[in-house]
């Protein structure tokens, strides 16, 4: 099964993939992360205990070397890949509802991953139990509501 790591750029794909294999960032056989695009081609790994199960990280997009999501399509080769997972943070982008429009247009699976999300969250233990929430935005509310 290949699985797409997908989403815009600086979203946790590379991290993440560091992170399901048991690897630090720095780790000599880690993903590259990176402040800037560092992700330029697909690039493949494998899953730490299942060989039938690879994760390919993908590049961001909407960065200037996939500035579309034509672009993007053509160059990443969706039909290559079992599902996806799509990396967000902060809030979803227009570009990520045409990537999972597209996706779905292609008849495989995905999931939305909304990362980072400690930096939207100051999280402050009281009593050692529950959290207190930060003034962010209104739209955080639902999220702060399911957690």
């Amino acid at each position: 099964m290949n699985i797409g790591i997908t989403g815009n750029s600086g979203a946790g794909k590379s991290s993440f993939i560091n992170a399901i294999r048991g690897l630090d960032n720095d780790d000599e056989k880690a993903a590259k992360v990176g402040v800037t695009e560092t992700t330029l081609e697909p690039k493949c790994y494998d899953h730490p205990t299942n060989s039938k199960i690879k994760y390919w990280d993908l590049p961001g997009i909407g960065t200037p070397k996939y500035p579309d999501l034509e672009t993007y399509c053509r160059k990443v080769q969706l039909e290559r890949y079992s599902a996806f997972l799509v990396f967000t943070i902060d809030r979803f982008t227009e570009n990520d509802q045409k990537l999972a429009k597209k996706i779905q247009s292609t008849d495989r699976s995905f999931f939305f991953i909304r990362a980072k999300l400690i930096k939207m969250f100051s999280l402050r233990s009281v009593s050692g139990h529950s959290m207190k929430m930060p003034c962010y935005r209104k739209s955080d509310a639902t999220l702060w509501k399911i957690w």
